[in-house]
């Protein structure tokens, strides 16, 4: 640990995110107490980019009041990610929506960090080989959180970062839980501009209006949209349009499932696996865990619009 000095260091915005940010009264109240008796928190590090302290380092900013910093040894910016996660998780009162961003957010670190690993290495860092499991598998375990949870904490996470770069104080407001909102609700949020997202957080103490400025808005954007497609035609339309069927992505994809079981059965009885190549084999299982969780996320949603 270095001694006290008013370092210069980064403040990074996606992993401040990943922190319970202070109420304003919370962050009067440290910054009397760092005032008062100087800041007593070791700021944490990694190649100068802060891990653990951002509101003390605000604070020793503004008042040009000195502080003990700790470089930790990590080994990618996905375990950074992955060290500030477990910072926060370990925290009592973490907001649910924090915490299920957090989640998110692990899972897609995860991801990128285990890719760098190889099976020993798997096996010295968990005691036991998990390199055959999908990442919503072993985080699974790890976390005692179902793999579609899991999944749609990820789909979740992804818009929360739209909307903060759309619209930081309302994403903010999200994961404080001061914007209480639903995650399909969020999702929907995140689709439209930072105008019509400032429009519906207005109608937000009045839940009927909010669900009615969102769609409202969604429909704009679609018969915009659809004019903007029907004004580059440059030959009269001789055809009409069948109506929307709001079924029919789904009803194609039930109809295409079966062929693609029949595919797998058919390489399950007439493929010869102990001659087949070790890169075939790999690709093959790749692309398998890739339909494992694409259907788990699938589920998710299903799951998600069941319970609204």
């Amino acid at each position: 640990m270095n001694k006290t000095y008013l370092y210069n260091l980064i403040v990074e915005e996606q992993l401040s995110r990943l922190t319970v940010s202070l109420s304003e009264q919370e962050y009067e109240i440290l910054e009397n107490i760092i005032i008062s008796d100087g800041c007593q928190k070791i700021i944490e590090t990694w190649n100068h980019i802060i891990l653990d302290g951002f509101a003390e380092y605000a604070v020793c900013r503004q008042q040009q009041i000195p502080y003990y910093k700790k470089e930790v040894s990590l080994a990618s910016y996905e375990e950074a990610v992955l060290y500030v996660c477990q910072k926060t998780l370990s925290q009592k009162n973490v907001p649910k929506e924090q915490y299920r961003y957090c989640i998110g957010r692990i899972y897609d670190a995860y991801k990128v960090f285990r890719s760098c690993f190889c099976q020993n290495t798997f096996q010295s860092l968990f005691g036991y080989n998990r390199s055959h499991q999908t990442s919503s598998q072993f985080l699974s375990e790890m976390l005692q959180i179902k793999p579609g949870t899991i999944l749609k904490y990820k789909i979740y996470s992804h818009a929360v970062d739209i909307l903060y770069e759309k619209t930081p104080q309302i994403a903010m407001e999200i994961l404080s839980g001061a914007f209480q909102i639903s995650h399909t609700k969020t999702l929907e949020l995140s689709k439209l501009s930072p105008h019509e997202i400032i429009t519906a957080y207005h109608c937000r103490h009045h839940k009927a209006q909010f669900c009615t400025a969102i769609q409202k808005m969604k429909a704009e954007d679609a018969a915009i949209q659809q004019a903007n497609t029907g004004s580059s035609r440059t030959e009269p339309i001789i055809k009409q349009m069948p109506e929307y069927d709001p079924d029919a992505e789904v009803s194609s994809l039930a109809l295409t499932i079966p062929t693609w079981i029949s595919s797998i059965k058919r390489t399950q009885s007439m493929a010869n696996f102990s001659l087949v190549s070790k890169k075939a084999l790999c690709r093959l299982e790749q692309q398998l865990d890739t339909l494992v969780e694409t259907i788990n996320i699938l589920r998710a949603q299903i799951e998600e619009v069941r319970h609204e």
